[in-house]
């Protein structure tokens, strides 16, 4: 029985830049299966752009092998040309031909296609992006948000192995990116195509990935689903960069971690007397109003279905709590914080 192979792999790959004396991406390696999409994410200068550039062939891997649908595009031994790895590309800047219609941009990629076919994919993927009867405009008499769907239209025309999308809807306004990021995903899924897109919005890679890769100083710091990421992180930085995790001190004796909040059960893993941080959400704390309690409301904020508030504990450390709207809570009250054992991610220092 064959396998298919996945349509990405990256087998312990490393890039660096000797002008500026960094490892832009360090033994990473990962794969990508046919029609996932996988969103890279990570702070500024944790390797995003360059896995990307890697992929493309903009870039030459210093050590490792890049992998598409099982065959070798980049090592110390071989590198094949970007033209020649069956990728699509849409940019952020969009990347249109300002002198050429809507419809001779999409069909740039069709070079062998007769006219007909041309015509008919053309008219096929502009009713997929929702724009049907556009092909004679120019990209100038578009918005940005058509602009990038005719972007993401030209990408898909010669049916690429593999779709790479760098920031693409940063150059877009809030209520349009939201939308858009919903109908790219939906045209993703509806032509199941294989994608993997470089983003610096969290909110954006929740929602729309199957697997999130998590960078850190060019390390691969985790992979997973994004509930698996956010839900149970692997690591302090991720716990406190994906999602906002609060990092509350702790300290094991024997079987409880004594913090502020309280004492809890420890976990078998860490070590009595082991100094540790309790990792915790802002949706996972509930307040209860007590006249002794650990903290006191410093902050409320209306967010429309619930109040925002930022507490402070005796040592001074702010936390953030989400409840509901019922029975609110006075500036200055003290109340008491309470956080579910299951609710936690506990690391050890």
């Amino acid at each position: 029985m064959t396998t298919t192979p996945p349509v990405i792999e990256f087998k312990n790959v490393s890039k660096t830049f000797p002008s500026r004396d960094v490892t832009a991406v360090h033994d990473v390696s990962f794969k990508v299966q046919e029609g996932d999409l996988v969103i890279v994410i990570g702070p500024s200068g944790a390797g995003k752009t360059t896995v990307l550039r890697l992929l493309a062939g903009f870039e030459e891997p210093d050590q490792g092998e890049i992998l598409i649908n099982g065959n070798v595009v980049a090592s110390n031994r071989k590198l094949v040309p970007p033209e020649k790895r069956g990728i699509g590309m849409v940019f952020q800047d969009y990347a249109l031909f300002p002198h050429l219609n809507v419809a001779d941009n999409i069909a740039f990629g069709l070079r062998k296609a007769s006219k007909r076919e041309k015509k008919d994919r053309v008219s096929r993927l502009l009713d997929l992006i929702g724009l049907p009867g556009i092909e004679k405009a120019y990209p100038h008499e578009l918005s940005g948000g058509q602009q990038q769907r005719v972007s993401m239209a030209r990408a898909l025309a010669p049916k690429p192995v593999l779709l790479l999308m760098d920031e693409p809807f940063s150059n877009v306004d809030a209520e349009l990116r939201t939308q858009l990021r919903e109908e790219v995903r939906e045209i993703l899924k509806h032509t199941n195509t294989t994608a993997l897109m470089v983003t610096h919005d969290q909110q954006e890679a929740s929602e729309m990935a199957d697997y999130l890769a998590i960078l850190k100083d060019g390390h691969l710091e985790q992979w997973g689903t994004p509930h698996d990421i956010y839900c149970k992180p692997v690591t302090m930085f991720i716990a406190n960069f994906f999602g906002g995790g609060m990092l509350i001190p702790g300290v094991v004796n024997g079987d409880m971690i004594e913090s502020e909040l309280g004492s809890i059960s420890a976990p078998n893993t860490v070590k009595d007397g082991a100094t540790v941080k309790l990792s915790v959400r802002s949706e996972n704390i509930r307040l209860t109003a007590n006249a002794h309690g650990v903290a006191s409301i410093y902050q409320r904020r209306y967010w429309g279905g619930h109040y925002h508030y930022s507490i402070k504990l005796e040592s001074g450390m702010m936390l953030q709590a989400a409840q509901d709207t019922e029975s609110p809570f006075d500036v200055g009250q003290r109340v008491d914080v309470q956080v579910d054992l299951q609710d936690i991610n506990i690391f050890e220092e």
